[in-house]
């Protein structure tokens, strides 16, 4: 193996896939926000297939709704038509039946908003709905999320200095570390992840500003490499801040 040593880390420009809320107009609704889909599978129904169809949707919090106030917007995106449609409920209900929908398949996730409909607490993963039967009402359950915490996403890279790819074990590397430093707070919270795996998602971190540093471990868990010092928040419940890639430079 080769003995390198730690030039530079960059921060590459640009998040690979940053979870918020999204806005748009269906034309027919007020504007609407949503959480990007985080996986699902495309099923098209058959063309000739006409009709509607409902959703009954559950959803539990963790640990509660907000405050007594709040409300759950229930909001299914159709997958080939990209048309959003929301239906609005108390969070304490926990759940709700939707308005009739044509069938298709949906991209369906709960925001946690105030009664006013202009402050965000928290947003769910989406899940997705097929509806395929006339008249049917398809129950669906929203995993449970998070209300007071979010994450942070990212992938790192390991190069020399002609950006040739090098492996962790090239490097000495036992692992990568993410340290977020809570600006409320000045506590440090610190993850570990396997430098193989090439990318990792935090432990749940509260809302807050955050200062966060990456560093590339060598298997006495030294830093071998530290990036250079990013301000980032997690501003609503279960967000996921993906903070791009990480390039750390290495030479003979």
């Amino acid at each position: 193996m080769k003995n390198l040593t730690f030039l530079t880390a960059l921060l590459l420009g640009g998040l690979l896939h940053t979870t918020g809320c999204i806005i748009t107009d269906n034309g027919d609704d007020d504007d609407t926000g949503g959480r990007a889909p985080d996986a699902g599978v495309v099923i098209t129904p058959d063309a000739a297939v006409a009709g509607n169809s409902a959703m009954s949707v559950a959803w539990t919090l963790d640990p509660g709704c907000p405050e007594d106030t709040s409300a759950a917007e229930v909001i299914a995106q159709n997958q080939v038509t990209d048309e959003f449609f929301t239906d609005i409920y108390d969070c304490l209900d926990g759940g709700g039946t939707t308005a009739e929908l044509p069938l298709g398949s949906y991209d369906v996730w709960v925001e946690i908003t105030n009664s006013a409909g202009d402050g965000l607490f928290a947003v769910s993963n989406a899940v997705t709905v097929v509806l395929d039967t006339d008249g049917a009402v398809e129950n669906v359950t929203i995993p449970t999320f998070l209300v007071n915490d979010g994450f942070f996403g990212l992938t790192w890279s390991l190069v020399d200095t002609g950006g040739t790819p090098l492996t962790c074990a090239e490097v000495f590397s036992g692992g990568v570390d993410i340290v977020s430093t809570k600006a409320s707070t000045s506590e440090a919270l610190v993850d570990v992840f396997d430098c193989e795996a090439g990318e990792g998602v935090t432990a749940p971190l509260p809302i807050d500003a955050y200062t966060i540093v990456v560093e590339v471990l060598n298997e006495n868990d030294a830093a071998l490499g530290t990036s250079e010092a990013r301000d980032v928040d997690i501003t609503f419940g279960n967000e996921l801040v993906d903070l791009g890639n990480f390039e750390f430079t290495f030479s003979e």
